[in-house]
């Protein structure tokens, strides 16, 4: 399919302070950066976006993996 590597996983959060705490000091996982709605975290390679839901059906949604392609135009 063209697939390079897995990009970014992205874990919904409902408190992003606590997330925050959990992934940079306990997980001991490089921060990149956070803003009030999200925290960017660097694993191995592969960026690990923790953020709060954009709506509410999607609280307990599951993670998102995002796949790295050389051209998403021709997938």
């Amino acid at each position: 399919m063209g697939f390079q590597k897995i990009a970014q996983i992205g874990v919904p959060a409902k408190n992003i302070e606590r997330a925050l705490q959990f992934y940079k000091d306990v997980l001991e996982l490089p921060l990149l950066f956070h803003t009030d709605s999200m925290a960017f975290f660097d694993c191995n390679g592969v960026r690990l976006l923790v953020s709060l839901p954009e709506k509410e059906e999607f609280t307990n949604a599951s993670s998102v993996i995002y796949y790295q392609v050389a051209d998403i135009k021709e997938h």
